[in-house]
């Protein structure tokens, strides 16, 4: 039995989940990580879902429980429990509406922290040779990446082939996650001061300004930029020679201090694990930074835009431990009220394997999931939370919001288009002006 310290997102677990009177951990309000994917082909349901079984069966992460003990919490491996780490069901139907009911059953089911399954999949045929397969794990243990890595294996061993090496063991993860990360101290320190700040109100037109702890994303909605945004912006990154994702949180960090006597600061979530030492660990350890604003004025939105992108890409990384998108320096300071997390372009990768071509659902059936009436909402703690999911030149946010906090995400994502749209077409305009004209155009 191995015992080590919580890492990553499982720190903020350890905040917000719920313990047992014997210090196990039994819930856990965070999202959970959930993806769904088309396979075209032949498909053997019986074949493929011992697949699944057989690659979750070799994820030690799943063999893991957090555990609150008089020594702090812990994570807790037993390499010989009996339980299944996965959960696989099959079904077949031709209609919309039960393949949504099939979807949402397994993306919405409770997980026993404690001791039961910490992740699930169905797999749906809704034609012949065509199929659909939802995957859903709980955050505090997967990211979306580990799930990418997870299917490709699955579907190696259903190939016939021998069955691929999970990655790095456990106590790797933790040593990995921990120890090696040469910039830890150094960046640590950093972010903790740009953290120190107290966070500005920020109250937009309807909604009220309400304290962390009080807040909870209760409703989603999803939206598709059009071309001529996404179009926007690649024309901006060849003016400000700053990447997509710089852009994205450069809109968002101006849209919220719309509203703000200053700028305010934006939790950005990279859910990639840019840098290659960390590509082959299986479990949550996503790269996250609070966005830092240069200091200086700017004469154009341009100019402002590029040195908005350049402050945040020589702002030193947090892995691991230290920082994800849902915890870290003392919670990232109550967290902040907005958040940008990105994921990764290693999901929406096309597989061809063993006669099946397996391609991630570009948004259409995931607006089919449908949590029940009392579910909480995710994630907490959060006024307002974009999950972007880049398919191809396509852009994809899903935006989760507290109501009380702002009622409708929907002016965000317009004055983000905007943002972009200003940017290509007239970069010469001053902020100022720009930040007037998107106030003027917001709904009442």
């Amino acid at each position: 039995m191995t015992s080590v310290e919580p890492y990553g997102v499982q720190r903020e677990a350890c905040l917000v989940g719920t313990f047992d009177a014997d210090g196990a951990l039994v819930s856990n309000p965070m999202p959970r990580a959930s993806f769904v994917f088309r396979i075209a082909g032949p498909l053997d349901p019986d074949r493929f879902t011992g697949a699944l079984r057989t690659c979750a069966r070799r994820n030690d992460v799943w063999r893991t429980r957090i555990r609150r003990t008089p020594d702090g919490d812990r994570l807790i491996q037993d390499a010989d429990r009996d339980t299944e780490p996965m959960t696989v069901t099959c079904a077949s139907t031709r209609d919309r509406d039960r393949l949504a009911e099939l979807l949402s059953a397994t993306a919405y089911a409770p997980i026993d922290l404690k001791a039961g399954p910490l992740a699930a999949a169905v797999v749906v045929e809704t034609a012949p040779d065509e199929h659909v397969l939802l995957i859903r794990a709980d955050h505090a243990w997967w990211d979306g990446l580990s799930i990418g890595a997870f299917l490709h294996r699955a579907l190696l061993c259903y190939a016939g082939g021998p069955v691929p090496d999970s990655g790095p063991g456990f106590g790797e993860l933790a040593h990995a996650a921990s120890v090696r990360d040469e910039e830890r101290e150094t960046a640590r320190a950093f972010w903790a001061d740009a953290m120190a700040e107290p966070v500005p109100p920020s109250r937009f037109p309807g909604g009220r300004a309400k304290r962390w702890p009080d807040v909870l994303a209760t409703s989603v909605a999803r939206f598709t930029l059009d071309p001529q945004a996404m179009a926007a912006v690649t024309a901006a990154r060849g003016a400000t020679g700053a990447s997509r994702g710089r852009l994205l949180l450069a809109a968002l960090c101006f849209v919220t201090a719309l509203w703000t006597d200053r700028p305010l600061p934006v939790l950005y979530a990279r859910g990639g694990r840019g840098d290659p030492r960390w590509q082959d660990v299986q479990g949550p350890l996503h790269e996250a930074v609070l966005a830092v604003g240069t200091g200086q004025p700017a004469p154009t939105l341009g100019a402002w835009a590029g040195a908005h992108a350049a402050a945040n890409a020589a702002a030193p990384p947090l892995r691991g431990q230290w920082l994800t998108d849902f915890g870290g320096v003392e919670a990232l300071r109550a967290r902040r009220l907005f958040v940008l997390n990105q994921l990764p372009p290693a999901l929406i990768q096309e597989s061809v394997v063993g006669g099946l071509r397996v391609t991630p659902d570009g948004g259409e059936l995931r607006d089919l999931l449908r949590p029940p009436p009392d579910h909480r909402g995710v994630p907490p703690h959060n006024g307002l939370h974009l999950m972007v999911h880049w398919v191809g030149e396509v852009l994809s946010i899903s935006a989760y919001t507290d109501p009380e906090v702002l009622p409708d995400p929907a002016p965000v994502i317009a004055a983000i288009r905007r943002f972009w749209l200003a940017l290509a077409e007239t970069p010469e305009i001053e902020p100022a002006r720009f930040a007037e004209t998107l106030r003027r155009a917001w709904p009442a």
